[in-house]
């Protein structure tokens, strides 16, 4: 949405600023703490405590893909679609992204 906001305050310039201004502090963060992770790997309680939150991330993608599943699947075809995706990502390791464009003009098709 901020995006879209800076395209309606500045055209393509304020959209290109406000993503920037969205993307960059998490990406510097994520290098930082990449930085520090060699020495955070030998710390035995903080190996500890990502063997919990390991599985805690987990349930809540699973409980996301619950919701988008109940909202997304209200027919045969989407179920059907929906296991070809998860075929497809598994067997061949495609590029999810690859996979959400080819659901998209199926659906396209489908109408």
């Amino acid at each position: 949405s901020s995006v879209f906001i800076g395209y309606k305050a500045a055209g393509l310039l304020g959209s290109v600023l406000a993503m920037g201004a969205i993307s960059l502090p998490t990406f510097f963060y994520s290098i930082a703490a990449a930085h520090q992770l060699h020495r955070l790997k030998a710390n035995l309680r903080v190996r500890a405590f990502l063997r919990g939150v390991g599985p805690a991330v987990v349930g809540m993608i699973l409980a996301a893909g619950f919701i988008i599943a109940r909202a997304s699947l209200v027919d045969v075809w989407g179920g059907l679609l929906a296991v070809v995706c998860l075929s497809v990502l598994v067997r061949f390791k495609l590029d999810a992204s690859l996979v959400v464009v080819g659901a998209g003009v199926v659906g396209l098709l489908l109408g």
